[in-house]
């Protein structure tokens, strides 16, 4: 339980982490899709899950306005 909420928490501040101080920086996308993968993988905690797609969510709303785009 308590290894579960350490990783937990380790990922969803580092992905919080990586949104605030990493937007205009194109391969963000790349370990954004990374650290949902192991996230998924490791944990099954449908509540952290939503709150990750939601920040997902912003983030790319935010790239809209600014217009980046990715490749790949």
């Amino acid at each position: 339980m308590e290894m579960s909420f350490f990783f937990s928490f380790f990922f969803l501040s580092l992905f919080s982490l990586l949104l605030e101080f990493t937007i205009r920086n194109q391969k963000i996308f790349f370990l954004i899709s990374i650290i949902i993968f192991f996230k998924k993988k490791i944990l099954s905690n449908l509540f952290l899950t939503s709150i990750i797609h939601y920040k997902l969510r912003i983030f790319l709303k935010q790239i809209k306005k600014g217009g980046l785009i990715f490749l790949g």
